[in-house]
């Protein structure tokens, strides 16, 4: 059958230019197949003819003069590589859609200042305006949001849009080198530009931000400038700082919908160690972008180059070539809107400061004193580990400075550092049971067919043996499984599994809740032993937990998860009288979350009722209603791994898959 020619002009033909062409010819093939049309590179147009290029075309088709192209019949589309928000880019741009020309551009800076104008009169002459490469390039986030998200309510976007400076935070990072050798490195190695001042200071993400915002939102592009700090100012100090906080610095541009108001920002973040963004690395872009139904979708690939970017402007084309003409911002521009933009005054969240003084008395106290009148800190003599962690758990502080004799820091103590425990290879002859009987409802359909505690987590292992894998690592041999729901079958993985540590298996002849099973053990466990409930994984300090419970003397201690919960409204707070005394923005709550894992005395198995339905809570109410002594070791949040629903099941599998 016959194909139809699609004839395109190039205009701009240096690095990209140069290669996307030649990649455009070598897929015409693959492009005709998916699209039933021929790309025809008819003209291009550079400043020099004669410049010496690695990638040659013929001399036919080069034309001195763009803006003639807007206004050749035998040109169906231009692709403006031209780059810059006005002069030649703006008004080929703007003079292609005039004369109903189809146009694909990667200009960023172009579409967040005359996006909404070129928007219009793309729709009103019913030709497409196609911009996937103007934002993280081969990440196909713009077409993601218009049409694969295009069911969802999006409420933020979030991310890593500019590979220079993540290749410069990164290095700074891994290297130790500091901000202008790494620079220097980035710029012979083709990561940075000569003049690289808009990748610094923020303004190329502000840019890809606007855009991304104005699809996601369905709004105008934003005209206001928005918050916009770059990375020129990071030292190798503040990464340094960050690391022994726990965090890494990334430049993020985010924005979100805060109280109907649009907040746009784009700045240095303090992002967790173990956090997928912090993670990537080097000159790699990722956007999340969080809405409803989906939750959290992540899209990461390279944002810069000419293979990335020649592959975004090929996406593009084809997608004219198909012959949908589409909304250049996913909607018409008569129903795009304005929103009102948030206050960053109102703002409120938390932040990293340091401050270069002179070493000697008084300094310090003189700060604190402007911070925080009330301010905490503990002098490095009177440094006790337990007591300290009876500070963080009473005060619920995030960090403590230690300080010396000068009144001068001596070290950051986090709560992560005191908290978060890494397993020690010791040989802890107690017994572990694991309390497997429950149906596991809420991971149906999974359960409908396999025991919860079969579930697999990976391709080689289950659920079951993730928590014993953890509790292997202390020197835990000795396990007792209590079973009800499909029984047999776990007992037969077993079986199957024949592992090198020893196994029991205690029956519920019905269910008998998260503590009834355990009246199972009278006689047969007379040492105190660990209970963990079968979805959870608990990376606490096994060692530690034991001499925690020992020395407090306690019949039961529980293992207890901080959790923070942030109110997403402005929360009233009133007098006495009832009238308003202030709006808290975004309150959180901090609480420590019982996570499943119990240490236990054997006379406690005294006080489960025999062959009833019975929970753990009954029994810790018990007890304390008996005067006996309920211990709480704390953990950090990251060191607890919730396997009982679907939302947590798929965070497991990222996190231990």
């Amino acid at each position: 059958m016959p194909y139809k020619k699609i004839n395109i002009a190039i205009v701009g033909f240096g690095n990209i230019g140069s290669y996307f062409y030649k990649t455009l010819e070598k897929s015409k093939k693959k492009i005709r197949a998916k699209t039933g049309k021929i790309p025809v590179v008819k003209y291009i147009c550079t400043k020099n003819v004669n410049k010496t290029r690695k990638i040659k075309f013929p001399k036919s088709k080069w034309v001195k003069n763009a803006l003639n192209l807007t206004r050749k019949k035998d040109v169906d589309l231009i692709v403006e590589l031209v780059g810059g928000s006005d002069g030649i880019a703006k008004k080929l741009v703007f003079s292609a859609l005039r004369n109903k020309k189809h146009v694909v551009t990667a200009n960023k800076a172009l579409m967040s200042k005359y996006g909404d104008q070129l928007a219009y009169i793309a729709e009103k002459n019913k030709v497409n305006l196609e911009y996937e490469a103007s934002v993280a390039a081969g990440v196909p986030i713009i077409r993601s949001i218009k049409e694969g998200l295009v069911g969802n309510k999006i409420n933020k976007i979030y991310g890593i849009l500019n590979g220079t400076t993540n290749y410069i935070l990164s290095t700074m990072e891994n290297s130790s080198k500091n901000f202008s050798t790494v620079l220097k490195t980035a710029q012979k190695l083709g990561f940075a530009e000569s003049n690289p001042e808009s990748d610094l200071n923020g303004s190329d993400a502000a840019a890809k931000i606007k855009i991304l915002s104005s699809i996601a939102f369905n709004k105008s592009i934003s005209k206001n400038k928005i918050l916009t700090e770059g990375i020129e100012n990071i030292t190798l100090t503040d990464i340094e700082h960050a690391k022994n906080l726990g965090y890494k610095i990334k430049l993020l541009a985010i924005s979100e919908i805060i109280d109907n108001k649009l907040m746009e920002r784009v700045h240095p973040c303090l992002v967790l160690n173990n956090s997928y963004i912090a993670n990537i690395n080097g000159v790699l872009n990722a956007i999340i972008v969080d809405g409803n139904p989906i939750g959290k979708s992540v899209l990461q690939g390279e944002g810069a180059g000419p293979g990335p970017t020649s592959s975004a402007l090929i996406s593009d084309i084809c997608s004219v070539l198909r012959g949908n003409i589409k909304y250049p911002f996913g909607i018409s521009y008569t129903l795009r809107k304005n929103i009102n933009t948030f206050n960053m005054s109102n703002h409120i969240c938390s932040s990293y400061l340091r401050i270069e003084v002179k070493d000697k008395s008084g300094v310090l106290s003189s700060i604190t004193k402007i911070f925080n009148p009330n301010a905490f800190y503990i002098l490095k003599e009177e440094l006790n580990l337990e007591a300290l962690k009876d500070i963080f758990i009473e005060q619920q502080f995030d960090v403590i400075p230690i300080i010396n004799k000068n009144n001068s820091i001596h070290k950051i103590i986090s709560w992560n550092e005191v908290f978060t425990s890494k397993p020690k290879k010791l040989s802890l002859d107690l017994p572990i049971v694991i309390m497997a009987g429950g149906k596991g409802s809420r991971l149906e359909p999974f359960t409908n067919v396999l025991p919860k505690p079969l579930i697999p987590i990976n391709d080689t292992k289950t659920v079951i043996e993730h928590i014993i894998g953890n509790f292997l690592d202390s020197g835990f041999y000795d396990y007792y499984i209590s079973i009800n729901f499909k029984g047999k079958i776990l007992k037969a993985y077993f079986e199957e599994l024949n592992p090198e540590y020893s196994v029991s298996f205690i029956e519920e002849n019905k269910p008998l809740g998260t503590a009834g099973g355990l009246r199972n053990l009278i006689g047969k466990i007379n040492s105190t032993f660990l209970v963990t409930n079968c979805d959870v994984v608990v990376y606490a300090d096994h060692s530690d937990l034991l001499n925690f419970h020992k020395k407090n003397e306690c019949k039961l201690t529980l293992v207890a998860s901080t959790k923070e919960i942030v109110i997403p409204y402005g929360a009233c707070s009133l007098d006495k009288k009832g009238y308003l005394k202030e709006i808290l923005e975004k309150p959180s709550l901090n609480y420590l979350i019982n996570s499943g894992l119990y240490v236990i005395e054997p006379s406690a198995l005294e006080l489960i009722p025999s062959n009833k339905s019975y929970d753990m809570t009954d029994l810790i109410e018990k007890m304390l209603s008996n005067g006996e002594k309920v211990g709480v070791f704390p953990i950090d949040d990251d060191s607890w791994i919730d396997l009982g629903q679907w939302e947590q099941y798929r965070d497991a599998i990222k996190r231990l898959g």
